[in-house]
């Protein structure tokens, strides 16, 4: 369907994956939040009221639901985007990349860092709020290093295909 498109047309069915990805990012997250982060840690006898404990909640309920968009983000990249069909060794390699792309641009950068700065600006009132921010600033990260590295043989390989 993109096949052969450039960087500004990937980009732009990358972002609109990516909205999906967000709606499924949210919903996980905020159900981690309020349903088995926040309650298994006052299970555990940690204070929920607790400015650090709120952090920590925030904090893993949204890799939690960074997790569950990456899959989601990935798997449809890689048909849609790129019209590929799935090998095994070629496919594990482009989701290893993929990972670490995500891991480095939206979980260490977007979730951890900007996420608990959001957090913390919002008196940690706003964590869907932050995790929408961390999302955003996760985005422009992670597009160009998944363009060019996680896909980019294919990319060239199909513009090239197409002149």
């Amino acid at each position: 369907m993109f096949k052969g498109k450039d960087f500004g047309i990937k980009l732009f069915f990358y972002l609109v994956i990516g909205v999906y990805g967000v709606l499924i990012d949210i919903a996980v997250f905020n159900f981690a939040f309020n349903q088995i982060v926040g309650p298994g840690l006052n299970f555990f006898g940690l204070d929920t009221s607790t400015e650090t404990v709120k952090a920590l909640n925030g904090t893993i309920s949204a890799l939690i639901g960074g997790t569950a968009g990456l899959i989601n983000n990935f798997l449809m990249n890689e048909y849609f985007v790129y019209q590929l069909k799935w090998h095994k060794v070629e496919g594990t390699k482009r989701f290893v990349k993929y990972t670490t792309a995500i891991i480095i641009g939206s979980f260490i950068i977007g979730k951890v860092f900007i996420f608990n700065f959001a957090y913390a600006f919002s008196g940690h009132q706003n964590a869907t709020l932050s995790n929408l921010i961390a999302i955003a600033v996760g985005t422009f990260i992670n597009y160009p290093i998944n363009y060019f590295w996680t896909w980019g043989e294919i990319a060239v390989e199909n513009k090239e295909k197409n002149k």
